[in-house]
């Protein structure tokens, strides 16, 4: 079921520049991500869990899970992320699994923007979608298993809460307007990755590589 922006909902976000939607997917919907992005952690890095081991080792898991992938393509989400940012269009630029554990080293040691952690140009939105947790986390982030929130690209974000969270798992989506370029940006760890791939940086990425979700 779609579900309906009020105008409340917009003003908040154009205010705070997040937006917190509760209970978006339900409890059964959850739970068959979580096996799969258990499935996918493992078939990649094992068994351990260091936020940053994931992080490294935790995007596009979607090419690797069709449940993953029937989120991460979601059209409820990408309606919501169109009416947000005003974008009639709109591509996935990327996903990345997040993952809690106590750790000293934090994943990050400043506040990042999640424009600072893509390196695609034109990013527009970010949502983090809460898998599991034991705690309930603080805002702007998301309370409990099945919500989300919706981030302007420009938002700091402390991901410090990753380093004493065991048992929490989180899916974070990257949502571009066309056209999509590659970019240099220091500070996404994963900015070399599309070389893998024959691009350059200044190169428009291909649709099959950044697939749209919505369209007029």
């Amino acid at each position: 079921m779609r579900f309906a922006l009020l105008k409340d909902h917009l003003d908040f976000f154009y205010q705070n520049h997040f937006i917190e939607l509760e209970d978006l997917f339900t409890e059964k919907e959850m739970e068959a991500l979580e096996s799969s992005v258990e499935e996918v952690l493992t078939h990649r890095i094992g068994k351990g869990r260091d936020p940053k081991e994931v992080y490294l080792n935790g995007q596009n898991a979607y090419q690797e899970s069709s449940q993953i992938k029937k989120i991460v393509l979601n059209k409820n989400l990408a309606s919501i992320a169109s009416e947000l940012t005003k974008m009639r269009t709109l591509r996935l630029a990327s996903d990345q699994i997040l993952s809690g554990e106590n750790v000293e080293e934090p994943l990050f040691s400043i506040e990042m923007a999640l424009r600072d952690l893509c390196s695609l140009h034109k990013l527009r939105c970010g949502v983090i979608l809460q898998i599991s947790s034991p705690n309930e986390l603080e805002d702007p982030l998301p309370k409990k298993s099945g919500s989300v929130t919706f981030f302007s690209p420009r938002l700091p974000i402390s991901f410090d809460y990753l380093s004493n969270s065991p048992g929490l798992l989180q899916l974070v989506i990257f949502y571009a307007s066309e056209p999509v370029t590659y970019t240099l940006t220091p500070t996404d760890p994963h900015t070399h990755a599309l070389k893998k791939r024959g691009y350059a940086f200044g190169d428009q990425i291909e649709r099959s590589v950044c697939p749209v979700v919505i369209k007029p």
